[in-house]
């Protein structure tokens, strides 16, 4: 068996894309003056956490109401309540709710493997919002020390068992 030369490999080259936010700003980090002054406002920020965590909870059930009365298509669903979670996940820790956050990641991640929409699915959902609303509603912030562990490994239990179905 002869092998058969091999084609000279040409070496790739690269460019380098042009850092258009770099020549606006220019180089250097951001002053301390400006890193305190930007903490102090977000600390500052009275921006109702617990109006925003309603908002959004309320179109989770309005979501779920729609679904189950075939208002929406079961893929619509799905899509259409992964913005109220994202918005839950991505503002709790801000605003020092860490267990929000966590429990929205979980349900994030369990959304992402549904495939299945029906009374289980929205039993799951029911039972995220209701645990979202405790933990706004008393004031559970932070990661919610031993309660807030609990809570995990429950939505985490019921999230298995639906997958386990269902997948």
């Amino acid at each position: 068996m002869s092998q058969s030369p091999k084609p000279p490999q040409k070496k790739a080259k690269f460019i380098a894309p042009p850092n258009n936010l770099k020549k606006k700003i220019g180089d250097g980090g951001v002053g301390e003056l400006v890193l305190n002054r930007c903490e102090d406002i977000i600390k500052e920020s009275q921006m109702d956490f617990d109006k925003f965590t309603d908002e959004n909870l309320v179109a989770i059930q309005t979501l779920v109401s729609r679904s189950k009365n075939k208002e929406i298509s079961k893929d619509a669903f799905v899509e259409a309540l992964i913005e109220p979670v994202m918005q839950l996940k991505a503002n709790g820790r801000m605003f020092k709710y860490e267990l929000v956050s966590d429990l929205s990641n979980i349900l994030m991640l369990f959304l992402e493997k549904t495939t299945v929409v029906n009374n289980d699915l929205y039993a799951v959902t029911t039972a995220f919002e209701a645990l979202i609303r405790q933990v706004v509603q008393r004031k559970i912030e932070g990661d919610g020390g031993q309660q807030g562990k609990i809570l995990i490994q429950e939505l985490n239990k019921a999230c298995a068992r639906y997958l386990k179905k269902y997948t």
